[in-house]
């Protein structure tokens, strides 16, 4: 899923019903690099500090600074009979990613599977910590898909992680079978060339190959409860703003 950025103050109009009350907005804001979110919201409703922690769920939030801390993100935008729809999703951490610096040339050694099993580890816990996070009722809906697509995620490099250890393809082949509904004549082939692999190309070999067809498998599996946050929106007098940095 592609982060759509935008170059333009983008006002989430028709969200906000609620006025506040004199002394009782509140105000958050996170930098995500190349946009920042901006929101108020009626302060009585709720504390601060759950406020922004909901606020991760945020169909128009995207990865926030500190995502270990908070979430790895993706926000997908399309337009659909001229309608702009918009899904967004969790990711668990990808295997690859650096915990030291350099480690990006590292061969598939002792300190390589080391780095891959704490971004497991991390991954484990941000499933966790959403699973466990309080909610009004009317977000429900929202945890509960972006629950499945962290989850989801995990499972991809927990079977990446296994065959990128020990060679063992089955892993793989289990969790296809668990996602895919039909398969492709590429299929064969591509389990063939994933058997064949030698250890240090197995990392691209499993994401650039296989991790891609099984987010293929998945597109069409729901979408963002965008009514439910729409709802939220109302019952917490919230307002939100985009605002692109990319050309300031």
């Amino acid at each position: 899923m592609i982060r759509i950025r935008r170059n333009r103050k983008v006002a989430l109009a028709g969200l906000a019903v609620s006025v506040l009350l004199v002394g009782a907005e509140k105000k958050i804001v996170i930098n995500e690099g190349d946009e920042v979110y901006k929101a108020t919201f009626d302060g009585t409703k709720a504390p601060e500090a759950r406020m922004r922690e909901w606020f991760l769920l945020s169909p128009y939030v995207g990865t926030p600074p500190n995502p270990d801390e908070n979430f790895y993100m993706a926000i997908g935008v399309s337009r659909e009979n001229g309608v702009e729809k918009i899904d967004k999703i969790f990711l668990a951490p990808w295997l690859e990613l650096c915990r030291k610096p350099g480690c990006e040339s590292r061969p598939v050694d002792s300190a390589w599977l080391a780095n891959a099993e704490k971004n497991l580890d991390l991954g484990q816990k941000q499933v966790q910590r959403l699973d466990a996070m309080t909610l009004p009722a009317v977000l429900e809906p929202v945890r509960s898909y972006l629950l499945a697509s962290l989850r989801f995620s995990l499972d991809v490099q927990q079977a990446r992680f296994r065959y990128i250890k020990d060679g063992d393809v089955q892993p793989l082949r289990t969790l296809f079978a668990a996602t895919c509904r039909s398969s492709e004549p590429g299929d064969a082939s591509m389990f063939a060339n994933l058997a064949a692999a030698p250890p240090t190309a197995r990392p691209t070999a499993s994401r650039y190959g296989w991790e891609n067809r099984m987010i293929h498998c998945r597109v069409g599996e729901g979408s963002y409860p965008i009514a439910s946050w729409q709802a939220f929106v109302r019952n917490y007098g919230l307002k939100e703003t985009t605002v692109s940095t990319e050309y300031q």
